[in-house]
């Protein structure tokens, strides 16, 4: 599958597949690839917006704190998907309510 099948078939996904998948994504070591570069970009932003040099740039600052707080967003999302719990089943009747 290329990038671009993946970006198509993403694009169609809802919600509930969606996290059904990052679920088990995140139980794959290799996750942590993923997080990694999301750190990585978090902090090269946070560097530029802390740049003296842009001190009199305001839309270059803004532009660095927006990419920061879109990768924070991002990465918190991630976190209340992947540690929610999975949905409950549905009980039988035969089963005892604890």
């Amino acid at each position: 599958m290329t990038f671009e099948d993946h970006l198509a078939k993403a694009a169609l996904m809802p919600q509930e597949e969606l996290e059904l998948h990052l679920r088990s994504l995140c139980t794959d070591p290799r996750f942590a690839a993923v997080l990694r570069l999301i750190q990585k970009h978090r902090g090269e932003f946070v560097e530029a917006g802390c740049d003296q040099r842009l001190a009199a740039d305001g839309n270059k600052q803004s532009h660095a704190w927006g990419s920061v707080y879109a990768l924070k967003t991002l990465e918190e999302e991630l976190r209340r998907i992947v540690t929610a719990l999975p949905p409950e089943r549905k009980r039988r009747r035969s089963e005892p309510i604890e």
